[in-house]
């Protein structure tokens, strides 16, 4: 039990300012990811948009809560972005730290809800993050909550913070790159060109991912790697022996890791808030490193409080909350791997857990390359006859692929929802978009550019393995005719085929 007790505490023991810094980091995300949804309000959130709350509601298929889908009121909505910027920021200075870090998950998570099918991996692992931060002393290094109260001895003597809930962090962290390893091991990754194609095509994309698919011998390469790091990587942090040092490598690899993809790929914010994730796991000899962020000559010795008996419950209800909240993570990510067909009766019930405490994951990002680009045309026939894209702003339709398909879209939150538009099932928010798109642009132009009728589309062009490009092929995704019965501008078209 003492060798136990030692290979826990060396292996799951947290710097509190790694913790600390992890903290500062996901706030910074936080505050960029309200910024980004705060510039599609109107658009995405309000009750001019294409998805108000009533309508939202009416599709939910999960059992899921959110406190923005309380009231459609665009007063309520702005007043829960306030709210969650406020605290945000209390997370990243450290005022009230606990409470800020749970309000921030719980408005996060209820943010996601609100529009569900905006959301990508990124969003996915800000949210299991903060849920996850909840547990662990983050304000207790480089934080107003730690200057105003006397700091314990554990702190000023740089001891890391050990608990079941740097243990589940860890394994948390781990978890999503053995399942998106797993989910990469496949001939695409480990023969062909995967990685090539994701920066080839427009849709995901980069300039400077596009460049780099221009080598493929440098882009299979990069795909071999990607996958051993991700299945191999992880194990370093279970390592006890040179612990500090196989940290290191094990942060700098996959940090080198997450910057590739964020300047080569559109992937949202998934490799900022990674990063943030993998500052927790610094060790107490990088900090050391530098004076400025050395630990203070410790105090004298203070009085250590009794634990009485309603600390020590508080403890470990903690404690077992954190365990079954790790079981559902690693029971989730198994099953959903094992299991893709039939649920029985505690598989439904754990995946109602899991969306109900928003432990949710999937890490299966690009297990299957695309090998399909795509783009996409809002051709309206306006009153004086001519024709123009919405979409562009009153441009000329586009006929052929540009040359960046990522760049039609201002974010990355427009694109994730126009990849799922293509699916059958979202035919219903097909001809809301097509809706708002109307109203918002007979709002702006006189009534000779009033649209008539729009025809929204979707246009791809297949590729082989070789890269050679195939014939286009062109998906209806809604049809408006102003002036239908009844008022309403779109009739959706909800084909049995793609194409």
């Amino acid at each position: 039990m003492p060798r136990l007790a030692d290979y826990f505490r060396s292996t799951f023991g947290l710097d509190l300012r790694s913790l600390a810094a992890m903290r500062i980091g996901l706030a910074g995300v936080v505050l960029t990811d309200l910024a980004i949804r705060a510039s599609d309000f109107r658009a995405m959130y309000s009750s001019a948009g294409f998805a108000p709350v009533e309508f939202v509601r009416e599709l939910q298929q999960l059992p899921v809560w959110s406190l923005h889908l309380l009231s459609g009121n665009d007063a309520w909505q702005a007043l829960l972005f306030g709210l969650a910027a406020l605290l945000a920021l209390a997370m990243l200075v450290g005022y009230g730290t606990r409470l800020a870090v749970i309000g921030s998950w719980i408005l996060l998570t209820s943010l996601q809800m609100r529009l569900p099918l905006v959301l990508n991996a990124g969003d996915t692992m800000l949210r299991v993050a903060l849920f996850w931060s909840m547990f662990l002393p983050v304000g207790e290094a480089w934080s107003l909550d730690a200057r105003r109260r006397r700091s314990p001895a554990e702190l000023s003597q740089g001891h890391p913070h050990v608990s079941f809930a740097t243990f589940a962090l860890i394994v948390q962290l781990a978890i999503v790159y053995w399942f998106a390893g797993w989910a990469k091991w496949n001939d695409a990754w480990l023969r062909e060109d995967a990685l090539g194609n994701v920066c080839k095509f427009g849709l995901y994309g980069l300039p400077l991912g596009t460049a780099l698919s221009g080598y493929p011998a440098l882009t299979q390469l990069f795909s071999r790697v990607t996958v051993w790091l991700e299945i191999l990587g992880p194990l370093l942090l279970f390592i006890p022996w040179q612990a500090a040092r196989l940290r290191l490598i094990a942060f700098t690899a996959f940090v080198l890791l997450h910057l590739g993809i964020a300047v080569t790929m559109t992937v949202g914010l998934f490799s900022y808030a990674a990063i943030a994730v993998w500052l927790a796991v610094l060790p107490r000899e990088f900090w050391d490193r530098f004076a400025a962020f050395r630990w203070a000559e410790p105090p004298p010795p203070v009085s250590m409080t009794p634990i009485t008996s309603s600390r020590r419950f508080g403890r470990n209800f903690i404690t077992a909350l954190c365990v079954l909240s790790l079981a559902i993570v690693v029971y989730w990510n198994v099953a959903s791997e094992v299991s893709r067909h039939a649920l029985n009766s505690f598989d439904r019930s754990v995946r109602m857990v899991g969306h109900l405490t928003g432990l949710r994951q999937g890490w299966g990002v690009f297990a299957r390359p695309p090998r399909r680009d795509g783009w996409f045309v809002y051709q309206a026939r306006l009153q004086n006859g001519e024709l123009v894209d919405l979409w562009s702003g009153g441009a000329e339709v586009l006929q052929q692929k540009p040359a960046l398909t990522s760049r039609q879209f201002s974010n990355h939150r427009w694109r994730k929802l126009h990849l799922r538009l293509r699916a059958d099932s979202c035919a219903p928010y097909r001809q809301a978009l097509a809706d708002y798109m109307i109203r918002r642009w007979n709002a702006e132009h006189g009534p000779s550019e009033q649209v008539v009728r729009l025809d929204f589309y979707y246009y791809s062009q297949e590729f082989d393995l070789a890269g050679t490009p195939g014939d286009h092929a062109r998906m209806t995704l809604a049809q408006v005719v102003a002036g239908d019965e009844g008022g309403n501008f779109a009739e959706a078209l909800r084909d049995g085929s793609e194409f």
